[in-house]
């Protein structure tokens, strides 16, 4: 049935009462006629774009599911409920012409919704980002990275109390249901907001504002840096599929908010950067990776300059906040400028806008004025957050605390895509205050500032297209980009490639580097999905100069990468994110510490007895992204002298049965993925342990007084 909207609704009658075709002099065909070509017209309007579902074609189970995997169930244990995804391939080769199509958002049987294309963008990882609003409910919106490996999703509809969460977990993907506002509880909101004193400045500096205004656009380019532990998270939690696509997603929330907010604000992903911090999980993370001189992370600053970063944005995993950031406070921008850094809790970034509330700090927003924790105004005396009332529901914009415990009323607020600002109406409601709560107006005096920390030289173009001529040009998911070298200005860029036997596909320039106005260095990189020999066409071309078309020549690489870590007690090696050509292969080692064994090596998730054994595995052909993590536990210290104590379950018990001469000290129980779920003594023979966790096996680990240690895997069945 086709749902009009209620503008489309009141055409007819008007069109009808305006003509007096209402009157008895008009003929009944006339008035059919008219009918039928006003709903032809809509027809066809409809028809004219397109409508994209979700799911692959003839994915017909969209009910629920049980996995009988262990593990599976396991990690989707915290969801209301969850089924196998058999995900639409081509999305993966969506584009921006694509702007305005239909989504169909089939999540479950009983849970399908329409929502229209906003943006679609290759982002640096060479993945697709679609950012889709969802139509028939406010605030509501749809984040998606996919490519023709992975997907990851992120869609909130707060008025329905509802999140969904799709994401890829050892080589099957999965979409997953939960209420917001039991998902809203697991968030932690900021800590205070950091002030630079005067005493730390080494320099004055004053930005240049280049003739801009407030209106003017601005692009803001971001240091993304993140930790093991934050990749490590985002490999094992059901709401993603790695941390690429969690940093994607963050990017389109916060773009998001600052495109409804009209600040003129575009976010730009320059780099990402894995670090191998490991975290303190205290406001010392965010001093440590703000220094470039004390000896933790210093590399970040170097990369900043390396690639034009205005802002770093830490992606840490830590539980003391959910955020940090430095507050600004002067209009020209931070004095010295390395602290332009924000922090943002990797467990919550990608569904929540906690990655640009801090962001907002660093551009002097603030907290809403009537918080009893470090309350606004911020920069100036408007800078601070919104809260109210739209259709019933209660709201607050960006920078304002969602919690009630905050306010003297107690009142929960569900946190809106917006800034404050008298200027925007949201279904006939102010969300600011001329006086006090204009958060846009904050980020719109400082926006050019903040943009102008690092200003790469001015595009150019007008060069001898002789020059850009390669033998080979490398392309892939990660590729590293060719360099060509131009001079002008205004410069428009667009890429096409022919591959053998295949037609033409047009590419985005997503990268540009300059080192000089006068003559540069632009960077392009292509993502085809196969690696074949191809013609690719450069096309240059500026107001008022004839257009400079490029051929280049040469055979498609694809790499990908394999992301390895390790657990406590023991290394891997290599570690960190390993970029591999297509069809390679990799050997990665592991090495416990001394007093540990290899307890499991996970292959995309899945365990591998054979690498547990050999303590190595090799990647053979590599056709897609990989993930490996290996895991270390005691080893068995003289386990002759315990061989009388005795370990055993029945339901949801843990049964400890001590006969030998040895006093137990302490157990502990772990689920298989290493987490601690009961630790505590034992001070009789018997011992009776109640676990309130889901069917599956566990390790219990008993160490004696005399230090020596004992462990038993178990089978819980409830």
């Amino acid at each position: 049935m086709l749902a009009l909207s209620n503008e489309k609704k009141l055409i007819l009658p008007i069109f009808l009462k305006k003509h007096n075709v209402m009157s008895p002099f008009f003929t009944k065909t006339f008035k059919k006629t008219l009918i039928g070509l006003f709903f032809a017209f809509l027809i066809f309007s409809v028809k004219s774009q397109n409508l994209i579902d979700i799911n692959a074609k003839g994915a017909k189970n969209l009910q629920a599911q049980i996995s009988e995997n262990i593990a599976v169930r396991n990690m989707f244990k915290e969801v209301d409920r969850y089924r196998q995804f058999d995900y639409n391939k081509q999305l993966a080769n969506m584009t921006s012409k694509n702007t305005g199509d239909t989504l169909w958002l089939n999540f479950f049987d009983d849970k399908q919704y329409k929502s229209v294309i906003q943006k679609v963008a290759k982002n640096i990882n060479g993945r697709t980002s679609i950012t889709s609003k969802i139509v028939g409910t406010q605030f509501a919106y749809c984040y998606m990275v996919v490519s023709e490996n992975t997907i990851s999703i992120s869609a909130q509809l707060p008025y329905e109390d509802e999140c969904f969460f799709a994401s890829v977990k050892s080589g099957q993907a999965y979409i997953s249901q939960v209420k917001k506002s039991e998902l809203d509880k697991t968030a932690l909101e900021g800590t205070h907001a950091m002030v630079n004193l005067p005493n730390q400045k080494y320099q004055e500096r004053k930005n240049e504002k280049n003739g801009k205004g407030i209106d003017d656009p601005v692009i803001i380019d971001l240091l993304i840096v993140y930790t093991p532990a934050a990749a490590q998270w985002a490999l094992e939690n059901s709401s993603v599929t790695d941390i690429y696509d969690l940093i994607d997603i963050a990017l389109q929330l916060s773009n998001t908010a600052v495109e409804n907010s009209n600040t003129g604000i575009t976010f730009h992903i320059v780099h990402i950067h894995l670090t191998d911090y490991v975290e303190d999980n205290t406001v010392e993370d965010l001093y440590r990776i703000t220094d470039p001189w004390d000896g933790y992370m210093d590399e970040v600053h170097e990369l900043r300059d390396q690639y034009y970063a205005d802002e770093i944005l830490f992606i840490p995993a830590v539980n003391f906040t959910g955020g940090v950031a430095w507050l600004l406070q002067d209009e020209d921008g931070f004095d010295p400028d390395y602290y332009a850094v924000a922090l943002s809790r990797v467990q919550q970034t990608s569904w929540t806008y906690t990655a640009i509330h801090e962001i907002g700090h660093n551009m002097g927003a603030h907290h809403h004025w009537a918080q009893n924790f470090q309350a606004g105004p911020g920069l100036f005396w408007f800078s601070s957050g919104w809260r109210g009332v739209i259709n019933g529901a209660k709201l607050c914009s960006v920078m304002t605390y969602e919690q009630g415990t905050y306010f003297s009323d107690g009142q929960n607020h569900t946190r809106i895509p917006y800034f404050s600002s008298p200027e925007i109406i949201v279904d006939g409601v102010v969300i600011g205050d001329l006086v006090k709560e204009d958060n846009t107006l904050t980020l719109k005096r400082t926006k050019t500032a903040v943009a102008n920390y690092r200003t790469s030289p001015a595009p150019s173009l007008n060069v001898n297209p002789m020059s850009l001529n390669y033998g080979n040009v490398t392309i892939g998911t990660t590729s590293t980009p060719k360099t060509i070298s131009v001079s002008g200005t205004n410069l428009i860029g667009e890429i096409t490639y022919l591959k053998e036997g295949s037609d033409t596909a047009s590419f985005e320039i997503t990268q540009t580097s300059w080192s000089s106005a006068t003559g540069g260095v632009l960077q392009v990189t292509l993502f085809p999905s196969e690696a074949k020999k191809y013609n690719t066409t450069i096309t240059f071309s500026s107001p008022g100069i004839e257009n400079k078309v490029v051929v280049l020549n040469g055979t498609g690489i694809i790499t990908y990468n394999i992301i390895a870590t390790a657990g406590a007690n023991g290394k891997i090696s290599p570690s960190g994110t390993i970029k591999v050509n297509q069809g390679e292969s990799k050997t990665f080692n592991f090495t416990p510490n001394d007093g540990y064994i290899i307890e499991d090596v996970l292959i995309n998730g899945i365990s591998n007895q054979e690498a547990i054994v050999n303590h190595f595995y090799v990647f053979e052909n590599i056709m897609n992204d990989q993930t490996i993590h290996v895991s270390f536990d005691f080893n068995n210290i003289d386990e002759s002298n315990l061989d009388k104590v005795k370990i055993y379950s029945y339901s949801n018990y843990v049964f400890i049965h001590n006969e030998s001469n040895e006093l137990i000290k302490s157990v502990e129980i772990f689920d298989m993925m290493g987490k601690l779920i009961h630790q505590g003594q034992i001070t009789k023979t018997t011992a009776a342990i109640s676990l309130q966790v889901s069917n599956g096996i566990y390790c219990v680990r008993l160490i004696s007084e005399s230090h020596k240690i004992t462990t038993k895997k178990v089978l819980l069945i409830k």
